[in-house]
């Protein structure tokens, strides 16, 4: 297991590492993985790949808190991505939160567990008065997720980041 201070959250059946320079080649392959990026434009460049990599550790180290690396307890092993940023990289008193479960690990609440773990965090800990959520319509399984968790869907726009429509979903504190 990670060493405490290197970790964002823990639960019962996983914990989160916050992410670090040494954790490029993984970050790398998860966004080439076609499973975990298939509804957000598919597989990365790799250019792009480096570019968010590196807002994301801009993000932890300034703000102590951003997307880290899921590790399933039990085995160890790294099992997606899921973690909060502030909406556009810009100190608000609103987050967004990103998971990704790989496909051998879905459907046995991780996601559920997860987010529901980090929307608690972003209240208690942050203090942030909303989480967000960007989903695209036709992924079902986390629209679902999130709909049980009580997040409301505030609106369905155009998204420029995905150059497609997605659900964008509020939680309120």
């Amino acid at each position: 297991m990670a060493k405490k201070e290197t970790i964002l959250i823990e639960t019962e059946r996983f914990y989160i590492k916050k992410l670090d320079r040494m954790d490029y080649a993984e970050y790398f392959s998860q966004q080439k993985n076609h499973f975990l990026t298939r509804y957000f434009g598919g597989p990365r460049k790799d250019e792009s790949i480096k570019m968010f990599f590196d807002l994301l550790i801009s993000h932890q180290e300034r703000y102590g808190f951003s997307m880290g690396l899921v590790f399933l307890k039990k085995d160890n092993i790294i099992i997606g991505r899921a973690g909060l940023v502030h909406l556009d990289f810009k100190p608000v008193e609103e987050v967004e939160i990103g998971c990704f479960i790989f496909e051998p690990y879905c459907k046995q609440g991780y996601a559920t567990e997860i987010i529901n773990s980090l929307v608690q965090y972003a209240f208690d800990v942050l203090g942030v008065s909303k989480v967000y959520a960007t989903v695209d319509p036709n992924n079902i399984a986390p629209r679902r997720t999130i709909e049980k968790l009580n997040f409301v869907l505030e609106k369905q726009d155009f998204y420029e980041t995905l150059d497609k429509v997605v659900n964008f979903y509020v939680k309120a504190k």
